[in-house]
């Protein structure tokens, strides 16, 4: 038994549940925040791009050499994405000869799905993160009723 309170001597002789389920609330925290670290790179890129997208868009500039530029553009997201998308299907729809309800319902219907996907890919990992957040505060008490359960014997 540790005569000494130092932290290091504390982990060192805890019992192996009690280390495995320091360890594993180590990994838990090190990899929610390597998510929050992602997270975070992809939201402000995701904001750059929607903010430089915009700007051409409410400038007045032709939709379809926005359309064209899009088009070149191999990494598409944002809002740029959701355009291509929705004009793409536009103009399908239009060489079709369809009758304008239908190429409003078409188009707007893309545009969802598109949007949806947008969305999609901004919010991958919060699931994750969300439940190491939730669930670990139940993994450490574990460890601690676990040690006081020991330190009682």
């Amino acid at each position: 038994m540790p005569a000494s309170l130092n932290p290091i001597d504390l982990i060192l002789h805890a019992s192996l549940v009690v280390k495995l389920v320091m360890l594993l609330l180590l990994v838990a925290s090190v990899y929610g925040w390597m998510l929050i670290a992602r997270l975070e790179q992809v939201q402000r890129r995701a904001l750059t791009e929607d903010q430089r997208f915009e700007k051409l868009f409410w400038s007045g500039a032709d939709l379809k050499n926005l359309y064209q530029a899009a088009q070149v553009k191999a990494d598409r997201q944002g809002s740029e994405a959701v355009f291509y998308e929705g004009f793409a299907e536009f103009l399908k729809l239009k060489r079709k000869q369809a009758s304008a309800p239908e190429l409003l319902g078409g188009t707007e219907r893309l545009l969802r799905v598109a949007l949806q996907r947008q969305q999609s890919a901004l919010e991958q990992g919060l699931g994750t993160l969300s439940s190491i957040g939730s669930v670990s505060p139940y993994v450490g008490l574990f460890g601690t009723v676990w040690g006081i359960m020991n330190s009682f014997l």
